[in-house]
């Protein structure tokens, strides 16, 4: 007998678990993906804008407990500072660290003394905190399924959580970079398995990317990715619960990858620098030297910002019209497939993201209320030596204060607690309700 688990198999991971196990006519379980209490949304935002946006994210989520995920060990170790430096409690998890170490970073999350666990993708595994209320991915992943099974960390309890992806195109080159570095350093394989492998990867980035630009719902667009249908909107996503615009930026588009190929016209490897100085009309060194203020594209841009023309140049990579060699020293080059751009057969549109939405929280209960039964909860939490969610979760809180209950009958009513749990903590649960009428 032999089984096979997986968290987030697309169509094509079930095929290849079936061909490598060897398996005839096997009973497949499928559970569904679809998970109503968790909020998706996606906020694109530059890479010099992401701390501010991550500590505007924080402040809505307050003393909750979350996790941050980012790309590279260095990433975790700057956010995590940043955090700590502004007195949020934070800790980190990495393959860098100790054992020892990560450990007891686990450890202090767990039990809610660390609130924030900034880490890779190396943590989560195994981790079932029922009380985990975000999921922020600093960093875009480099697949739809590493992004599911990371943003699934949050809501274990049933109540309202967010998963906020920040995007900034400039992950998609670390990424690559990433895969890149990955088949050079990769098993001893051959190059045609190798190669296969490489081309899934960019596959599976590329299609990461599209969940980032996407305009309609978040939630069907994740769940047709995994092989189910979701008939209406979700009504749970920043896309569908704000508006987005799209700019037409074809024109902006042509007058870039024309001006690379006129100063490729002239024998020169064109740096980027050296194009943003001749679009925005700037008469630098180079300029002069190499006489590219006589070229008809020189100026054409002056009124874009150098961090505009970044933003226009990451959207070209994206789409397969630029490519970009180098990163001291960038070099550009124009693409076979910008033809059709260049000569008006296709149009490039991008999309203007909206300010960042919050999921709507069905029940509304005060935070003073919360947080008295929070110190309950802490405190016979310390008493048995266990994290606190191990004795009710976030959700049973909530019910406590919706319910008030007066009875053991009425306590067994509320959601999460049993019979052992009435019989251990009932009396002090009772009381603390009692204390809520007492001081509502």
């Amino acid at each position: 007998m032999v089984g096979a688990f997986t968290a987030t198999a697309t169509k094509q991971v079930q095929q290849d678990i079936i061909r490598l196990l060897r398996l005839r006519q096997p009973c497949l379980v499928k559970t569904g993906f679809n998970r109503e209490n968790l909020f998706f949304g996606v906020q694109a935002v530059k890479k010099s804008e992401k701390e501010d946006a991550m500590l505007g994210f924080l402040a809505r989520h307050r003393g909750e407990s979350g996790i941050i995920y980012c790309i590279s060990r260095s990433r975790v170790e700057e956010v995590c500072q940043t955090l700590q430096a502004r007195g949020l409690p934070a800790t980190r998890y990495h393959a860098g660290l100790t054992q020892e170490e990560r450990q007891r970073n686990q450890t202090e999350f767990l039990c809610d003394r660390a609130t924030i666990m900034v880490a890779t993708n190396a943590f989560g595994m195994g981790i079932d905190k029922s009380n985990v209320s975000f999921v922020l991915h600093y960093q875009m992943p480099q697949n739809l399924e590493s992004y599911y099974q990371e943003a699934g960390r949050a809501g274990r309890d049933g109540m309202p959580a967010e998963c906020m992806l920040l995007f900034s195109r400039g992950d998609i080159v670390t990424n690559r970079f990433l895969i890149d570095r990955a088949r050079d350093d990769g098993e001893a394989v051959d190059e045609e398995t190798a190669d296969l492998l490489y081309r899934r990867k960019l596959a599976r980035l590329n299609r990461m990317v599209d969940y980032c630009g996407r305009k309609t719902c978040l939630r069907k667009d994740l769940l047709s990715y995994f092989g189910e249908t979701l008939e209406e909107n979700c009504g749970n996503c920043s896309c569908c619960l704000s508006g987005y615009r799209t700019v037409d930026k074809t024109v902006e588009a042509q007058k870039l990858l024309s001006c690379v190929l006129r100063i490729r016209q002239k024998g020169y490897r064109p740096a980027q620098a050296l194009v943003w100085d001749c679009l925005r009309g700037i008469f630098s060194e180079a300029v002069t030297q190499l006489h590219l203020s006589d070229l008809s594209t020189f100026g054409l841009l002056r009124e874009m910002r150098e961090e505009d023309l970044n933003a226009l140049r990451d959207v070209l990579v994206t789409y397969g019209y630029l490519s970009v060699e180098g990163t001291e020293v960038p070099i550009l080059t124009v693409t076979q497939r910008a033809r059709g751009l260049l000569q008006g057969q296709r149009t490039l549109s991008v999309r203007v993201p909206p300010e960042p939405v919050r999921a709507q929280t069905a029940i509304v209960v005060s935070p003073e209320q919360m947080q008295a039964l929070k110190a309950v909860r802490t405190r016979l939490a310390k008493r048995a030596g266990v994290p606190a969610y191990v004795i009710c979760s976030d959700a049973t809180l909530m019910d406590l204060c919706v319910r008030r209950p007066h009875t053991r009958e009425e306590l067994l009513q509320v959601k999460g607690i049993g019979a052992a749990k009435a019989e251990k903590y009932g009396t002090e649960l009772l009381a603390a309700v009692r204390q809520l009428e007492k001081h509502p």
